[in-house]
């Protein structure tokens, strides 16, 4: 299957279960919303809330740990977001009933989901704080994020379509990056594109104390879900039988 069949895909699975996606999708926007509460500063860039870590270093015990909180409930919520936007599509092809499998995947599937996450935020966090003084400090960061990201992108899928626990996720999700990885740059590029051109407007038309919010909405409830289909369209396509 390629590029073309999968996004043909995403689209009519969006169609099809817009409504209970556009309302599952509240939990995106929902995880963004502890960090705008932080004790420092923070910034809308491609419809996503981020701390400036250059103040960390200043900053009170209290402050971190207030902070490494509000990234937990963040990456928590994200996580079981995500993973109730895959139980949507394991429910197609299967006769589970979709709101009885979204409360039991919390415990089931969101925590592994959550554990890999705050791992590879952890990480990168390492390398953050570990190259934040070196002058290749722009470069290594970035290409380190790209990597984790990438190496997790079909952790998701891993875990609720094929049940794995948290390591033989990761793995499977390597191994599918192997196969997949025009796949996962098309997503990136396209992700990218999309949120770019939407900011842009937004930021445009209405002012930086609404855009911002907005931008945040348009993300969670509409870019997200969308591209988290995608993702999951592409994983699956290792079954003959997919649809």
């Amino acid at each position: 299957m390629g590029i073309r069949k999968i996004v043909s895909y995403t689209f009519k699975e969006y169609r099809r279960n817009m409504w209970l996606i556009s309302m599952l999708s509240a939990m995106f926007v929902i995880s963004m919303l502890p960090l705008f509460f932080v004790p420092t500063a923070t910034y809308i860039s491609l419809g996503g809330n981020y701390i400036s870590t250059g103040s960390i270093p200043v900053m009170s015990l209290l402050e971190i740990a207030i902070i490494a909180i509000s990234y937990l409930i963040s990456l928590f919520v994200f996580a079981d977001a995500l993973t109730n936007i895959n139980l949507i599509i394991k429910a197609n092809r299967t006769v589970s009933k979709v709101p009885k499998e979204i409360f039991g995947g919390i415990m089931k599937y969101a925590v592994k989901i959550f554990f890999i996450f705050t791992m590879a935020v952890l990480l990168l966090f390492a390398i953050n704080i570990a190259t934040f003084d070196s002058g290749f400090h722009s470069v290594i960061y970035p290409l380190a994020s790209f990597v984790v990201f990438a190496c997790i992108f079909f952790v998701p899928p891993a875990v609720v379509i094929d049940e794995l626990d948290t390591f033989r996720a990761v793995g499977a999700s390597i191994g599918m990056l192997r196969l997949k990885w025009k796949m996962v740059l098309f997503w990136a590029v396209m992700a990218l594109i999309a949120i770019s051109i939407i900011e842009l407007l937004v930021f445009a038309v209405i002012p930086y104390e609404f855009a911002k919010y907005l931008m945040v909405a348009v993300n969670g409830l509409i870019i997200i879900p969308i591209f988290t289909i995608f993702q999951t369209q592409a994983y699956m396509e290792k079954y003959p039988l997919s649809p």
